[in-house]
């Protein structure tokens, strides 16, 4: 029966695959396929094994393929079999000659086999050993020429040999003239020292290297006896190659045995796969052993690397991982990149990301072609857009490119290749070369001439700046190694001691290609000045001339002439006529060059995409290959064919959809970061960053030496510093080499510390004159003004989470926000807090205590456990509440009114009208009578309850208002205190009736006596008697005082009272409680001193006393409330012409009074202060009459009634109680959250701070969106 396997199930059977393999290699048996895997076909490598000699071998590949699992190797489990009397067959798949003879061996697992037919030759004859060819190899193998051995540079105990073995004459004679050729017995080659040593049969630092029975001791051994013979013109290697061409892993612990095959001079073939090094280039992905076997780690690609005697090869290496569910979804392709990148994405299981954004695809594309970010106006523009993506896209490619920000931008990044650098070059040399790229690359100048107008330049400096290319590069040495790498992506400094350890350049190429730039002449122009020395280098004059010698050259290390000679060959080098310049220019930016036009777009990608196909870009090697071959050259033969357009390239790249890839990645590419799936987060370079802050915030750059607004990519040269060294800090190039890793484009605790403190950013943001004020203080709206921050910095919109959750920071009334002020602001802000706060010292309100409430419409009235009183029930047209209330406080100075919002009234009241919310109370009447708590609950139901009018009280008065007995005298007539007693002589003072005094209208109503003492105080005297039975009985009395200005009281001789503040008078003024026992029955003197200002208008006094009321039986006496004079009324807020000053203004019927739409649906308060002081020891009872005359149902609907006694004048407090409350606490011992809500309320009333608060918010969100990665890397 055929075997299905899912993609799960094939994954198992591999499991299964890698444990069977990792068993056979650590027991050294064969082990099988598992169980049930079905192999359906082997294939060998090679075809035929033909042995020639004795130490040749193969490698022998097995593979099979599997179904379910595709292509496996089986090297190492097959059985073999057939003519292995000829052959030897090792566990690993190396084949080697027992005895000339045709035959063949037999490969077999899981029911199939391959024959590979063998062939071997040559054994009869004795062996024959090249020094070259085979010493040489097995020096190598064996470590003998490492850089850890013998290959330092000093050698080991002596013994030196070249590095790696790259040069064979200076090693033949270091191992057969050293020690007078000691290390060799031709004799008895057994006993030669070298041989011993790599035996350990004779004392050896470096170990055990190889057996008496191995093929290498053999080799050498063989050498030895024969003469140790040197063979300089032996054919030498051409080339290497790796088998398997391309390796596939499916998952970790898979295994792949490599072989790799040499071609010599001759084109003979051999099999080195056991000399050879191979090695992984990333051993995080797979390693590889001695043997050369590919064992896979984990998910990822790399290049599996074979070095044999200088040369290199490469393959590519995919570790595929658990890739369960993976399936290709079809995705458009823009251009000939996506067809290559998706190919390489297919084969490796992956994904490309989605598009970005056109927010994402926009900031990325101007960052990437001019080196800043997009202005508001550009990206609003483009967002709208609704055309295809594809089309809107392409367009603004087409719009960017050869802008004077373009130019400005590419002119930069060739400024730092060819190290515009004053120090090298001098002012106006940098800046003459400045202008001449800037000119190059305005013009599209073609890709080769650019090249060939330095490598060809000759003249003045000045003049013809590229020229300047040898004012910088002034040996031969210098301008090759920086030529090869600027212009060829090769660094030829590896091999100017030894040859190249990873490629195939020799020291003889380095010195040869050196001496192309031998004969450049180098002399100052007439009358320049030389330059100071830089450091390391001369520089020459300011000016300097540039031409072709007749004369100079180069030599090797060794002393000898180096002739000019180019490393390799092609079809574009021109013949030998011509200056050495010339030639080599020729040589280099020949289209047949392979690595001219192939490094340069190699380079050209990884500015666009963060990495090159080959990566690092200068460093092209075998042993570096590409990520994507195929891409790349189809790149090259496209840049060339376009006669090395630079900006057809570009547009190439930018439209296709590889660059468009978003920066997310998904499940299917995450791990990826060769292969273009998608975007990789690049940080800004050091200028593009200092523009983009200066563009985002709107403020105009000011670099010093430079016109303001000028952009860091415009200047000239590296010397032009920063206060903080921004540019520097954040990897701008000292323009010292053409290295690209002289830009840095890493994240260090420095730059962080400067994004967050250092003034490159923060000048920026806190510029007075920048965009961000102008928004802070034009854009009301919070929302529209972070949608403005976000595209100025990130050029997208916010999202909604983003701009709620930064919309509170911009509230200027928020006390949390006060953090974002600079330090000075946040002082002066204290300071004027503290101030308020002192003004804010509350008035300590206290609820009275309702004893009954009631209406004259038939409304309900509740009293509420918070002292409040809820209407309910009918609502009339009109209304008048009666509330009666009790407490305990004395000296009350004002009265609060709350009108309170509640949740069963329409529009959450205050007020009952339907719909609204509203009301008008239209007079506030408020009266008062002495009562304690006793006393109140007795008189309670009389007051409450509807009964007949009682009787008067039959008593009268001790002193009646409006009385005669009076005597009276300007106080400046008296001297001392003595008036105030009952024996002092008064017969002198004048007399009269109260009420005393002028100015008043009531004194001629109530027929008083007016007195001539104007501006004056004035004393009064009088005498009275009491009752005996009042006395005996301990009554309580009242004194009620009405007076202009304030009054002191006496009682024979006893103070009573005693008020300080002025007011105007009011019957009566101030109630006062006298004890019976300050009296007696007759000879009673009752003093008053008024105080009366210089200039005032009127003075006045009036006074009765009066036993205190009592509870009278319910047929008795009605209680006589005394009215209470209000006034100086306040509120929260009043509707147009409708204040609580027109409560207390005596007329109810004049459709007036105080409201408050439109601020309806929460509380309001009025305050009103006494005229008088009010509030008797033991208690008053207050009787509150609330009359509401508008009509249309306006009357209160929830409302709450409280008294003070704190100092005069009554505040208003508009703060809430909880924040009343916050204030009484020491401001030490308040929470940070209690401080915040205190500020929130200050800054209510603050608007010049509050404009600074909002500015501040403004600077804060644009601190934070300024060192988000969305800004600082190009994503």
């Amino acid at each position: 029966m055929k075997l299905r396997m899912s993609f799960s199930q094939s994954m198992f059977a591999a499991t299964l695959l890698v444990a069977g393999l990792g068993a056979a290699r650590a027991e050294g048996v064969q082990a099988g396929l598992p169980e049930g895997a079905k192999v359906s076909s082997l294939s060998l490598f090679p075809e035929k094994a033909v042995l020639d000699g004795h130490y040749t071998y193969r490698q022998a590949l097995v593979t099979a393929e599997v179904e379910g699992l595709g292509r496996l190797d089986v090297t190492r489990l097959v059985k073999v079999t057939g003519s292995l009397e000829l052959v030897k067959v090792t566990a690993g798949g190396k084949i080697s000659g027992l005895k000339n003879g045709d035959g063949k061996l037999v490969f077999s697992i899981g029911g199939q086999s391959a024959e590979m037919p063998v062939k071997i030759a040559g054994l009869a004859a004795a062996a024959k050993v090249s020094y070259v060819r085979d010493v040489m190899p097995v020096l190598a193998r064996l470590g003998c020429n490492s850089g850890v051995c013998h290959g330092s540079k000093d050698g080991k105990n002596g013994f030196k040999l070249s590095l790696r073995g790259y040069d064979p004459l200076f090693d033949h004679i270091a191992l057969t003239d050293d020690l007078e050729g000691r290390r060799f017995n031709r004799a008895a080659p057994d006993k030669s020292l070298f041989l011993m040593k790599i035996t350990g049969a004779s004392p050896h630092v470096g170990g055990v290297r190889t057996d008496a029975d191995s093929n290498y001791y053999s080799i050498l051994k063989t050498w030895v006896g024969a003469g140790v013979a040197l063979d300089l013109d032996a054919s030498r290697i051409a080339s290497i190659e790796v088998y398997p061409k391309e390796v596939t892993l499916g998952l970790p612990g898979m295994q792949q045995q490599m072989a790799a095959i040499a071609t010599f001079s001759d084109g003979t073939v051999r099999d080195v796969t056991h000399e050879s090094f191979l090695s992984a280039s990333d051993t995080d992905i797979a390693t590889v052993d001695e043997s050369g076997v590919v064992t896979a780690v984990r998910r990822g690609e790399l290049a599996v690397l074979v070095r044999y005697e200088g040369r290199y090869a490469a393959a590519p290496t995919f570790v595929m991982g658990d890739r369960t569910g993976y399936a290709w979804g079809e995705v458009p392709e823009f251009n000939h990149i996506d067809t290559h990148v998706y190919e390489k994405l297919r084969k490796v299981k992956s994904q490309p990301s989605e598009l970005a954004t056109d927010a994402e695809f926009m900031r990325r594309l101007f960052l990437d072609l001019t080196g800043t970010i997009p202005d508001v106006k550009t990206i609003r523009t483009f967002l709208v857009d609704q055309r295809e993506p594809k089309v809107k896209r392409e367009e603004l490619v087409n719009r960017l490119v050869g802008t004077p920000e373009f130019v400005d931008f590419w002119t930069n990044k060739w400024a730092d290749l060819l190290q515009v650098n004053k120090k090298w070059l001098g002012g106006q040399g940098a800046q003459s070369l400045h202008t001449w790229i800037r000119g190059a690359v305005a013009s599209n100048m073609p890709y080769d001439k650019f090249a060939a107008s330095f490598l060809n330049s000759e003249g003045s400096t000045i003049k013809n700046p590229p020229t300047s290319y040898y004012k910088v590069l002034r040996s031969p040495d210098a301008v090759m190694e920086n030529t090869t790498q600027l212009f060829l992506g090769i660094r030829f400094s590896c091999n100017k001691c030894h040859d190249h350890p990873f490629e195939r350049w020799t020291q003889r190429n380095y010195w040869e290609l050196s001496a192309y730039f031998a004969q450049v002449g180098r002399k100052n122009a007439p009358g320049a000045k030389n330059l100071p020395n830089a450091g390391f280098t001369a520089t020459g004059g300011t000016e300097e001339l540039i031409f072709d010698k007749k004369d100079g050259e180069v030599k090797y290390p060794n002393g000898v002439q180096a002739p000019p000679g180019f490393p390799y060959q092609h079809a574009g080098a021109q013949g030998k006529e011509g200056s050495r310049r010339a030639l080599v220019s020729n040589w280099i930016t020949s289209e047949q060059n392979p690595y001219f036009a192939r490094s340069f777009v190699n380079r050209l990608w990884s500015y666009f995409f963060g990495i090159g196909i080959i990566d690092p870009v200068d460093d092209i090697r075998a042993s570096n290959p590409p990520s994507n071959p195929a891409l790349l050259e189809r790149l090259t033969r496209g840049f060339i064919a376009s006669g090395f357009d630079t900006r057809k390239l570009m547009r190439l790249i930018v439209t296709s959809r590889t660059y468009q890839h978003s920066v997310k990645a998904s499940k299917w590419n995450e791990d990826d970061n060769v292969n273009f799936s998608h975007s990789l987060a690049r940080r800004l370079p050091a200028e593009t960053l200092f523009d983009a802050i200066h563009r985002a915030s709107g403020s105009l750059a000011r670099l010093p030496g430079q016109r303001p607004g000028s952009r860091a990519v415009e200047l000239p040269g590296p010397e032009v510093k920063l206060g903080d060294n921004f540019l520097d800090l954040f990897g701008r190039p000292p323009r010292e080499s053409a290295c690209e890793c002289e830009r840095g484009s890493g994240m260090s605790l420095g730059q962080a510390l400067n994004l967050v403190n250092g003034p490159t950013f923060a000048g920026a943001i806190s510029d007075p004159a920048n965009t961000l004020s102008t928004l802070a203080s034009t854009e009301k709206d919070d929302r529209r003004l972070i949608e403005e921050m976000f595209l100025s910095f990130l050029s997208r919109p916010p999202t909604k989470e983003e701009a709620d959750a930064l919309a509170p920071s911009l509230n200027p009334r928020m006390g949390v926000n006060v953090e974002a002020l600079h330090p000075v602001d946040r002082a002066e802000l204290q300071k004027r807090f503290l101030a308020w706060e002192k003004s804010q010292s509350p008035s300590e309100w206290n609820t009275l205590e309702v004893k009954a409430a009631s209406s004259s419409g038939g409304a309900t009235l509740t009293p509420q456990a918070d002292g409040s009183v809820l209407a309910s029930g009918k609502n009339p047209d009109k209304d008048t509440y009666e509330v009666l209330a009790w407490t305990p406080l004395e000296k009350i100075t004002g009265l609060r009114l709350e009108a309170l919002a509640h949740k069963s009234l329409s529009k959450n009241g205050p007020g009952r009208t339907k719909d609204n919310g509203n009301f008008v109370l239209s007079e506030l009447k408020v009266e008062a009578v002495a009562a304690d708590s006793a006393a109140v609950e007795k008189l309670l139901p009389g007051l409450s309850a509807p009964r007949a009018p009682a009787p008067k009280a039959a008593a009268a008065p001790v002193i009646a208002a409006s009385s005669d007995g009076w005597k009276f005298i300007a106080a400046a007539g008296v001297q001392g205190n003595g008036w105030i007693q009952g024996a002092f002589d008064d017969s002198k003072w004048a007399s009269g009736k109260t009420p005393l005094g002028y100015g008043e209208p009531s004194i001629a109503e109530k027929k008083g006596t007016t007195l001539d003492v104007q501006g004056q105080p004035a004393l009064f005297r009088r005498k009275f008697s009491v009752d005996q039975k009042l006395i005996d009985s301990k009554s309580r009395f009242k004194l009620l005082v009405a007076s202009d200005d304030s009054a002191t009281v006496w009682i024979n001789g006893q103070q009573v009272d005693k008020e300080d503040v002025d007011h105007e008078p009011v019957y009566w003024n101030r109630m006062i409680e006298v004890a019976a026992g300050i009296l007696q029955k007759d000879g009673n003197l009752v003093a008053v001193r008024v105080n009366n200002k210089a200039g005032s208008s009127a003075l006045f006094l009036d006074l009765q006393l009066e036993t205190l009321a009592t509870a009278a039986p319910a047929d008795g006496p009605a209680v006589k409330f005394a009215a209470v004079g209000l006034h100086k009324a306040n509120q929260s807020f009043a509707q147009k012409d409708f204040s609580a000053g027109l409560t207390i203004d005596g007329k109810s019927d004049d459709k007036k009074g105080w409201a408050i739409s439109p601020q309806v649906g929460r509380t309001q308060a009025a305050i009103y202060e006494t005229k008088a002081e009010l509030g008797m020891a033991g208690g008053t009872l207050l009787k509150i009459t609330l009359a509401q005359d508008f009509g249309g149902m306006h009357t209160i609907g929830n409302f709450r009634i409280a008294v003070t006694n704190s100092p005069r004048p009554v505040k208003l407090s508009s703060l809430p109680d909880d924040l009343v409350n916050i204030l009484k606490i020491a401001p030490e011992k308040r929470t940070l959250d209690q401080r915040h809500r205190l500020m929130t309320e200050y800054l209510k009333g603050d608007k010049d701070f509050q404009q600074k608060i909002r500015l501040g918010g403004v600077q804060d969100i644009a601190w934070a969106l300024a060192n988000s990665p969305a800004f600082l890397f190009n994503r």
